[in-house]
């Protein structure tokens, strides 16, 4: 590591879990039960250093990441890791994890906004729900919810819920994974870099977006003011059309960047790549933009329904 140890940058509050509804193109795989892809949800829930998750859940992620190094087209690193190894890269700074809820199990309830309640990180109830509507974070019906009422959530009593004999079944609810941390020490440490996750059965589905647009909220949350993506190769063209479809930009690009298995039958090939950066501040403006377009052209739809 060109900088060794880098401590994260300081901040007010500890991130809160977010719901998001799922992609329209979405088809489901896997869960606790079946249900029609518009009464899915992700809900991302925030892990640290001091908050781990649950063991099944890093060992489904590890073994991801793992096919992924193996597969040498995405992530510099050869692999495999170990437990340890994966500990200290993926999980030892912010990591948010989406997750797969159906709309019944999630038991939302209408609560006043101005709601008063700090519970502990994992019993979160989220009274910020529609207030900012900036990265799509709608009610059931694809709009704002009432004037002056936000959505409710007790994370603890879902998780209890769909618990079997205590266990939930980690490796078919999770959807995405990353982590957030700095990209460089000391007077550039508000700068950070992330690392994503989509197991194979989640891909080609819109999740991918939908981890990126989650990421606009949660980096400058974590207290950083912009993004740099170091090495995202030229053959990542799915994950640079991510990135460009939110504001993104490429910046620079590094020749023969990965010596990755890109080549006829998995033949190693050089491989440029594109270093990416993001301004949240840009980056949520133009979220803002959108979602208000967004509300403009329902209520001119409404308008013609009337």
């Amino acid at each position: 590591m060109a900088y060794g140890s880098i401590s994260r940058p300081g901040r007010t509050h500890s991130l809160q879990p977010r719901l998001y509804p799922l992609p329209s193109k979405l088809s489901k795989s896997g869960g606790a039960q079946s249900v029609s892809q518009d009464e899915c949800y992700a809900l991302t829930l925030p892990f640290s250093a001091d908050l781990r998750p649950p063991v099944a859940l890093e060992t489904a992620m590890r073994q991801c990441f793992n096919n992924e190094l193996e597969a040498g087209s995405t992530y510099p690193q050869r692999g495999p890791m170990s437990r340890q190894e994966f500990s200290s890269y993926f999980l030892a700074n912010d990591l948010i994890v989406g997750l797969l809820f159906s709309k019944a199990e999630l038991q939302l309830q209408q609560v006043p906004i101005n709601a008063e309640a700090e519970p502990d990180l994992l019993a979160e109830v989220l009274t910020e729900a529609i207030q900012n509507t900036s990265d799509n974070v709608l009610d059931f019906h694809g709009h704002l919810p009432t004037s002056g009422m936000a959505l409710q959530l007790d994370v603890a009593s879902l998780i209890q819920r769909v618990s079997t004999e205590g266990t939930v079944d980690w490796e078919s609810r999770w959807r995405f994974a990353y982590y957030i941390k700095p990209n460089y020490p000391g007077r550039s440490s508000h700068l950070c870099n992330a690392g994503f996750l989509v197991p194979p059965s989640a891909r080609g589905s819109g999740l991918g977006s939908l981890a990126g647009l989650s990421f606009v909220h949660y980096g400058p949350a974590a207290g950083y003011i912009g993004s740099i993506f170091n090495l995202v190769y030229v053959s990542n063209v799915a994950s640079m059309r991510i990135w460009e479809s939110l504001g993104f930009e490429q910046v620079g690009r590094i020749r023969k960047a990965g010596l990755l298995k890109t080549g006829p039958d998995g033949t190693e090939e050089f491989v440029d790549a594109w270093i990416v950066q993001g301004d949240f501040d840009k980056l949520t403006k133009i979220q803002e933009q959108r979602a208000a377009e967004r509300l403009d052209q329902a209520a001119q739809i409404e308008k013609k329904t009337i």
